[in-house]
């Protein structure tokens, strides 16, 4: 019989120990330290699942590609309108096709010289007026204030003419296109309704002045939703003392 190799300790037990399992290797890469932070001690917990029960990162990310970072090297930071720059200049020509679309059916109302969803009505305190008798929506076109177009100097002559009979009312407005002042005399009797709409510091309208056919018209826009039954009212927008005087409604 072959004599027994002699036998420590340190071997009994470690032929009586179980043998350890090799590393993985995403155990092996885990559990290389890093300067930075311990991520090793982090995933090596038991409980630690990966998705959407992972843990927040507590090291920093990497400097090299944030926003602020490419400003500073001067780089390109991309946007999302980058990627899409199609779809925003076919949405810009919609858009524009839109207004001019609109503006083409607001001139053609002003040349028609239609006063539609708009009635004359009298009042105890101020004489005629204007009430609504249908719905405008904000910024729709309401009436024109028709009248004859003159210069400057022609509507300072025919307000001398005018203020020399006090049965005749005040019918002009003033306003200024393309830099050139201008005035609408409405003061002759028609059948157009701009003319007899009622003055209001807090008016449910605003002039406006539109283009058609190459004269400057002016027009009443919805300052607001306007209801059935309202009255339609604008600033006329004269702060004159003299005209105050001579007009005390005008403050109101």
């Amino acid at each position: 019989m072959w004599p027994m190799a002699p036998t420590t300790v340190s071997a009994i037990q470690a032929a009586i120990a179980p043998a350890t399992p090799p590393m993985s290797a995403l155990s092996y890469k885990l559990s290389i330290p890093t300067k930075k932070c311990a991520v090793h001690e982090v995933l090596a917990d038991p409980q630690f699942k990966m998705g959407i029960d992972s843990p927040k990162r507590d090291f920093p990310l990497s400097p090299k590609n944030t926003t602020r970072e490419k400003k500073r090297r001067g780089q390109h930071v991309s946007k999302l309108g980058d990627f899409f720059p199609q779809n925003r200049r076919s949405q810009r020509k919609i858009n524009q096709a839109l207004a001019e679309k609109q503006q083409k059916i607001l001139v053609q109302a002003i040349v028609d010289g239609k006063d539609e969803g708009i009635k004359e009505t009298k009042f105890k305190e101020k004489g005629r007026g204007v009430v609504a008798c249908k719905k405008f929506l904000r910024g729709e076109f309401v009436v024109e204030y028709s009248g004859n177009l003159i210069t400057l100097a022609e509507a300072k002559e025919n307000e001398a003419k005018y203020a020399q009979d006090i049965n005749i009312g005040c019918y002009m407005y003033y306003f200024r296109f393309k830099n050139r002042q201008y005035c609408i005399d409405a003061t002759a009797e028609s059948r157009r309704l701009g003319r007899l709409a009622n003055h209001s510091r807090h008016g449910n309208c605003i002039t406006k002045v539109v283009e058609a056919q190459g004269i400057p018209r002016l027009i009443l826009v919805a300052k607001r939703d306007i209801e059935i039954g309202e009255e339609i009212l604008y600033d006329y927008g004269d702060r004159r003392k003299n005209a105050i005087r001579h007009h005390p409604w005008l403050i109101h």
